[in-house]
């Protein structure tokens, strides 16, 4: 076998094996959401993937490390993506909409997983919640770096850095709490509206646009001011 034909072997394992985790993670947290954790076992997984029970234990050690996966779907490799992406980017303000929308895409794309967690989140082994948290907070840690900058540059005004920071963590985490309320705004529009939120909060004074009342308000407002009788 030539080193080209074994290496396509490789990849077509590898890139089988990523699928089976994709569907065994899809499959664990339908499951988990109907049945509660407790009840959820790992001979419903295999019947509902189409394996043995012994072939699920190919891809976990407990029933636990479903939680685990669905966490790296979270967060896993997130950090190292949003310090790639902002490497390049000159200017506070743009550093932190490109690291805030890959953040809320990702949340986005693993909004189940991130309801998930907060449901279940005890019955993650203490080790694992040490490191959900360590991941979650080097993000946040990101954002604040990015805004501590921007207030030294003049960029951004003095709000405490770590606040929004962990402000932007949990808006992130909308779509999977509160879809119910959001409607339509999901997707590219709603982190739209959120960064625009964001960095809205951060603009000084000074560069604010002052808001413009809506016409329909406007109009009102003259109304209730205008002596009775005014043409």
């Amino acid at each position: 076998m030539t080193a080209s034909k074994q290496s396509s072997g490789i990849s077509r394992v590898r890139q089988k094996t990523l699928e089976r985790r994709r569907q065994l993670v899809a499959l664990s947290t339908r499951g988990i959401f109907e049945q509660g954790y407790d009840k959820f076992s790992v001979n419903d997984l295999a019947a509902a993937a189409g394996l043995s029970v012994g072939g699920i234990y190919r891809y976990i050690s407990t029933k636990s490390d479903l939680l685990v996966m669905a966490c790296e779907d979270i967060y896993g490799g997130l950090y190292e993506a949003l310090v790639q992406a902002v490497r390049e980017i000159t200017g506070s303000e743009q550093q932190l909409r490109t690291a805030f929308v890959l953040y809320l895409a990702s949340c986005e794309a693993a909004k189940d997983q991130v309801l998930l967690l907060y449901r279940e989140y005890q019955h993650l082994p203490r080790e694992d919640q040490r490191r959900y948290k360590d991941r979650e907070s080097r993000i946040a840690d990101l954002f604040a770096q990015i805004i501590t900058a921007g207030q030294c540059s003049g960029e951004f005004d003095g709000a405490d850095a770590q606040t929004v920071a962990q402000d932007m963590v949990l808006l992130g985490h909308l779509p999977a709490l509160k879809s119910w309320t959001l409607g339509e705004r999901v997707g590219q529009r709603l982190a739209r509206e959120q960064i625009d939120f964001v960095i809205a909060g951060l603009t000084p004074s000074r560069k604010k646009k002052p808001a413009q009342e809506p016409s329909h308000l406007s109009a009102a407002s003259r109304t209730a001011t205008e002596p009775e009788g005014t043409p």
